[in-house]
């Protein structure tokens, strides 16, 4: 679960001003978001393993909502495979990941 929000310490204690979303991690630092989940917050933070984790905005496609965000410490497990679209083939599984609910709290 990935927070966005404004004045971290603040927001993170009242959760207010704070929105969330998910993110798919693809290498030990680094995931990839909706720019949507990410938008007017200055600062984006994890909880993974109990511990909250800090990221930074790293890369931004506005057109596609595709955000990349990373941390310092490679505390992530990326997914094992992501592939385009185009080389699904029809009726073969595929799994999508959102919280559009809010499903997880810090």
């Amino acid at each position: 679960m990935i927070y966005s929000g404004k004045k971290a310490e603040i927001a993170l204690k009242n959760m207010k001003n704070v929105a969330q979303g998910s993110a798919v991690a693809i290498t030990p630092t680094t995931a990839v978001t909706n720019c949507h989940v990410l938008v007017e917050g200055d600062f984006y933070v994890a909880k993974i393993d109990g511990t909250l984790r800090f990221f930074q905005l790293t890369y931004d496609d506005k057109d596609r909502d595709l955000c990349l965000i990373n941390t310092e410490e490679p505390v992530l497990t990326p997914i094992k495979e992501f592939r385009r679209y185009t080389t699904l083939n029809i009726g073969e599984k595929v799994f999508t990941i959102g919280s559009p609910s809010g499903l997880g709290t810090l």
